[in-house]
Order: structure tokens, then sequence, then C-alpha cells
């Protein structure tokens, strides 16, 4: 690192001329412990620069690395790569490996400046509990966070068990018998919730997100095994050549043998995604059938009649898979997607409602963020990128826990 780099990269981020190398050799230098007094005495001595203030006011510098200091308050995160191809993370790891997440523009969008309204005085905690309900054949409901750590129920030859770290099992009993009957149970996480971790009878692993369910056989029976999901789910589908797996969400099937793969069907998003991590896998709909590689993303665009008719072609696209499940490992994943996106994923994580007061500019973000913060941490690092403010209003008369009332 030189002094005149520094200079340049600092430059290029205020007039947002910095292209994505750039941004990440910024983020490392800013997260270098070694370079931590000599960037701030850089700092101070740009400020006195008169060529530097030919591209930024003193005002403008002072907010800028304000900016960026709040930026660098992001939590740490773990790096998360045990599925992407080395090509596309050598892009990436080096930015990561400082510790820390960014938040910024792409390059088309020109950075603005924090904005110091004192709008995030309330705040909302992340979720610190799982609100989830099993309900059994019979009606029975059990709220799995007030339930003991142990056997929850029997139905037909399998028991229904709560771990101590909250998954969900289901084991078969081989000295009960069954009675003949197909029981079906379903799992719902509702908004506000951590997700849950199932574990079905035939050893299939399922991640259940935040507002999402599942319905499912206590015991598969027959020559395949069929689940029905509302919401998003990750799966890990134990492998049984005699009998294959079948995921339905939203009109979407899907048919595996034994593989990782992640379904988003959330019913207010556009876009219905299924993403293959490992194995292979055959996604359908209404005749459409289209086969999936590991790091392929299938997606279904439209609103809901036009899905249903079957009139919206199913795409497939190459993507990192592991932004699908970000959520699994903790974390919001906004690389590339707009403010209304961004604010769908936390109004069911943290269960608030969302207004726009006023024209919000059509903004795309890119960055990840622990999902264990405060709301208001999260809104902050957005904000900090100045195309967006936000107000949060606590003690919402309805089911929601608060408002956020999003600005231009």
């Amino acid at each position: 690192m030189t002094p005149q780099t520094f200079k340049e990269l600092l430059a290029g981020y205020y007039s947002g001329t910095l292209t994505d190398r750039e941004r990440i050799e910024l983020s490392a230098m800013l997260h270098d412990p070694q370079h931590s007094e000599e960037l701030k005495q850089l700092f101070t001595e740009d400020l006195a620069d008169p060529d530097f203030q030919s591209v930024a006011d003193t005002e403008s510098l002072e907010l800028v690395y304000q900016q960026i200091q709040l930026q660098k308050q992001a939590m740490p995160v773990r790096r998360i790569f045990p599925y992407r191809r080395v090509a596309a993370a050598a892009a990436v790891i080096l930015l990561m490996a400082t510790g820390t997440y960014f938040l910024f523009f792409y390059p088309s969008q020109k950075p603005g400046i924090v904005r110091t309204q004192d709008v995030l005085k309330n705040d909302i905690e992340a979720p610190a509990f799982t609100k989830a309900v099993l309900k059994l054949m019979d009606g029975k409901e059990i709220v799995l966070d007030t339930a003991t750590n142990s056997q929850l129920a029997v139905q037909e030859n399998a028991a229904i068990v709560k771990t101590g770290d909250g998954q969900l099992i289901y084991k078969i009993n081989h000295s009960s018998q069954a009675d003949g009957s197909v029981h079906m149970n379903t799992l719902a996480v509702p908004r506000g919730s951590r997700p849950v971790q199932l574990t079905l009878t035939d050893g299939t692993k399922v991640w259940l997100n935040t507002a999402s369910s599942i319905t499912y056989p206590v015991v598969f029976s027959g020559s395949e095994r069929k689940v029905q999901m509302s919401g998003e789910a990750y799966y890990e589908v134990a492998k049984d050549p005699a009998r294959k797996f079948y995921v339905s969400a939203s009109g979407l099937e899907t048919e595996v043998l034994g593989t990782h793969f992640n379904v988003n069907a959330y019913e207010d998003e556009e876009q219905k995604k299924v993403t293959l991590l490992e194995g292979a896998i055959k996604v359908s709909k209404n005749g459409q059938l289209v086969a999936l590689k590991p790091g392929q993303q299938a997606r279904l665009t439209g609103n809901l009649p036009d899905r249903q008719a079957g009139n919206i072609p199913i795409t497939i696209n190459s993507i990192d898979a592991e932004e699908a499940v970000a959520w699994k490992d903790g974390y919001f994943d906004f690389r590339g997607i707009d403010i209304k996106s961004v604010m769908r994923q936390l109004t069911r994580w943290y269960n608030v409602e969302v207004e726009y007061n006023g024209k919000i500019t059509d903004n795309h973000f890119s960055g990840i963020i622990n999902r264990d913060n405060n709301i208001s941490q999260v809104l902050k690092m957005l904000q900090s990128t100045g195309g967006v403010v936000f107000k949060i209003e606590t003690g919402s008369s309805s089911a929601a826990t608060g408002k956020i009332i999003v600005l231009p």
C-alpha cells in the first residue's frame, strides 16, 4: 500500500467510480490492523491536501470517513465456502478474510453520505428462540420451545423427539407396530422465529426458515417419499435408490434421490427458486421439466395466476449456491437485490410491518450481514449507503413487533 493508492481509492469510493477489485482492495486496507495507524494518518493528511479537496470537500470527506467506520461495525462472520468453486470464490475471499462485510451500491450508483437524523432510536432484537409449532394428525399442537427435551409423542411406529439443541427428530420404533394408516404432521415456523432443523424417519434432514411450513408423513410408505412445503427450506435428502424424494412448493415439484438443495417459494416473492448445492435434481411445473447441476438455480418468475396457468417458463441460472443458503448459516445475503426485497427478508425475520413513505429509488445493494444483529444495526448498514433512511416504530397494535418506515 502507498499513500497515493489509498488517496485514489478513497476518492474513487466517494465518486462512485471504483471497480469491484478496487472496492475489495480498499476494504482489505481499511480492515488490516497493521495499517490502522498509518491509514488514520493518511486520512488526516488528505483532509489538508488541496489536490484531494478538489475531488471532495473536507466536510464530505469527514462524512465519508464516518460512513466507512459505521460499515466496519458489521458483525464478524464465519467463512462459508464448502460448495463454492474456487474460481467463483477467489474474488470474494480477500474481502471475507478481513472478518467483516461491507455494503456498497453497485458501480452504477453513487455512494451517498450517512444522514445524521436520529431515526433509529427505537430497536427490535433478532429472534432469540424458536416459536415453531408441531401439529399432529389428531390436531394436537406442540410449541417446541415450551416442550420438554424428550419424547413428545409416538405415532404409527415412530417416536417424535425434541433434542437439547431444539432439533425435532423422528425415529422408527421397531418395538411398536404401525396401525396401517398414514399419519401426516405439519411443522410451522412463524415470522419472528429462529429456523428449525427436522430429521424425518428416512434420515432426511430439513432446515425450515422463518415464515415457512412443511407437511410430511410420519413414516414414508409405498414407492416414493413426498412432502409439501411453503416458504423456504434447505434439504439434505437421505439416499434411497428404491424411492425418489419429492418436494412440492407453490406448484413447483422437485424430484431427487439423495442430494442437497434449497427451495425458496414464499408467496410474496415474485421469483420461486430451487437451488442445487450437491447431487442432481429435476424441477417440473405444468409439463415443463428441467434438470439442474450443482451451482444452478431453477427460477419461476411472475404473478400467481400466470404461474398457475403455466404461462411462464422455468429458467436455469448459474449462481453462487451459497447465496441461497446464507439464511441457514445465520446471515442475510443482500447481494444484487433492491430495497423491497431486503425489507421482505427483514419483515419475516424480525416480524415487523413495512411502510414506504414517498418515492423510493430502485437502488441495489451488495453485502452480507449477521442475522443476530438487532434491526437497528442492519438498518444503519443499509442507511450508510446514502440511498435510503429508516424510522423504527415499536409497540404496534397488530401481531407484529413493530413497524419500519422507509423514507427516500
